[in-house]
């Protein structure tokens, strides 16, 4: 069973979407468009409020990670580059199940990785 306080869940709703928000307003300010729906913001505070704060990172790393792996082969193969639009919020769920089931054996890994 996940064992995650109160507090840490209002954190970690408040952290995920504060998060996603701030990306939302560097990409405005550096590209002048809109680059994440709101419902990825509504969607990582869920998730935020589900995990805790501090999966937030981990979650956000794999979503990117996954997401890349997908969009710049797409992007290559469309032709339309940057402006090919990829939903985010499928990567953000399939990082929260990862993070979900997996979450102490990754960061295990992880550290591991870093710690050599």
């Amino acid at each position: 069973m996940l064992s995650v306080s109160f507090l840490d869940s209002i954190l970690g709703a408040a952290f995920g979407a504060a998060v996603l928000i701030a990306i939302i307003g560097v990409y405005w300010l550096v590209r002048r468009a809109e680059g994440m729906g709101q419902g990825d913001v509504k969607m990582l505070a869920m998730i935020g409020a589900v995990l805790g704060w501090r999966a937030i990172p981990a979650v956000l790393l794999l979503a990117s990670i996954s997401g890349a792996l997908v969009g710049v082969p797409l992007a290559l193969r469309s032709g339309r580059g940057m402006q090919l639009p990829l939903p985010f919020g499928v990567f953000l769920g399939i990082a929260f199940l990862a993070v979900l089931f997996f979450g102490p054996t990754l960061s295990a890994w992880y550290l591991s990785l870093m710690l050599r």
